[in-house]
């Protein structure tokens, strides 16, 4: 009986071992999948629900990798070679077009580190990545400019301004950009971006005149008297 019942025992466990074994192999499966994402076929449809969430997860999972790597030189432009392959090529919708760029821009305010030091190479994933969201004009990217004004490396801050400037900014977008924008350019050392930040501060769909006033005399003020 103590054999029987040890040998069922080892049986249990060897079922046991076996359906583990075939779970972990799935969901191996599921993840070769994720990393083979077929955009040459997706960027062919109308960018339905299912791909959106797929180049989602796709776009979330490459720039967290970037923004982690050791090597983001190589991997930041890697990566947006790739994805500008597949926006400019014949076949792809704009549908397509439109949801990526989004999807990229929602991942990189999602896994944005902005960089402590000015001198980390690690920054030049995030500058890589800001000059490919400025090239194309979707106001998702507006929310990653806000974020990368106040970034630790100067090339960071310049492209973040220069998307600013080619942003479609609303009144909505003004309440919260404002005073990041203020106390950043009263700050700020390098000439091209204050440069930026003063253009960005005047321009046509810039803040309201009885704002933007305020402001600049503000950031001067800050500027003749640290």
């Amino acid at each position: 009986m103590r054999l029987m019942n040890s040998t069922m025992g080892i049986r249990g466990i060897g079922r046991g071992v076996l359906i583990g074994c075939h779970v972990l192999a799935i969901a191996a499966a599921a993840v070769g999948q994720e990393q083979q994402l077929d955009l040459a076929e997706i960027r062919k449809n109308n960018f339905a629900t299912i791909d959106k969430q797929r180049v989602q997860a796709w776009c979330q999972q490459r720039i967290k990798l970037i923004m982690a790597s050791k090597t983001p030189m190589k991997d930041a432009p890697a990566f947006v070679t790739e994805v500008n392959g597949h926006i400019l090529a014949a076949d792809a919708t704009n549908a397509f077009k439109t949801g990526m760029v989004e999807a990229v821009a929602t991942a990189f305010a999602a896994q944005y580190k902005p960089a402590t030091d000015g001198k980390n190479p690690a920054a030049f994933g995030s500058l890589v990545l800001l000059a490919f969201l400025r090239t194309y004009d979707n106001p998702a990217a507006t929310a990653c400019y806000k974020l990368a004004i106040n970034d630790a490396f100067a090339g960071v801050r310049l492209v973040a301004a220069d998307g600013l400037l080619k942003s479609k900014l609303t009144p909505q977008d003004w309440d919260g950009l404002l005073p990041d924008l203020q106390k950043r350019a009263s700050a700020e050392t390098d000439p091209a971006t204050m440069d930026r930040f003063y253009r960005v501060l005047t321009m046509n769909g810039g803040p309201a005149i009885d704002r933007a006033v305020p402001a600049l005399l503000a950031i001067m003020d800050a500027r003749l008297t640290r």
